[in-house]
């Protein structure tokens, strides 16, 4: 499984081929070599340019929010598997949470494959969040 994540960048707006006098705008020409934007997370807040004063407000992307989900999911799944081991070493019968981690393990078949179905992924997560709470209601 995942052990951890690594993000090496935020924001992503300079473009390393371009004029350090020259500052771009990501609303208007948003850097694409590294998989169409892939590291910009948070936004100017100015769509139009820069503004006249300094502002250091940022604008939250979907991929920002998409990551925040994800950690989410990873934690839930990190949680459930530390759940598991605990219920095993109790005695207590953890098939049905076994099945829901065995499921985590087929979304992702390669290291850069993984399921594209949002809604399998959205049944998933509720199918952890009810194994945990069943779990943590039979552990003494």
């Amino acid at each position: 499984g995942a052990s951890g994540y690594v993000i090496w960048d935020t924001f992503m707006w300079d473009h390393p081929y371009g004029m350090e006098d020259d500052p771009k705008n990501p609303w208007q020409e948003p850097y694409a070599r590294l998989a169409n934007g892939a590291l910009s997370y948070f936004y100017p807040p100015k769509r139009d340019g820069l503004p006249e004063s300094p502002d250091f407000t940022v604008t939250p992307s979907l991929r920002i929010m998409t990551f925040r989900e994800s950690v989410d999911d990873y934690e839930y799944a990190r949680i459930l598997d530390d759940l598991v081991d605990r219920a095993e070493q109790l005695g207590v019968d953890t098939a049905r949470a076994r099945i829901v981690l065995d499921e985590i393990s087929s979304m992702f078949p390669g290291t850069v494959e993984w399921t594209l179905n949002d809604a399998w992924y959205a049944n998933l997560r509720d199918r952890m969040a009810s194994a945990i709470v069943d779990l943590k209601d039979r552990l003494p």
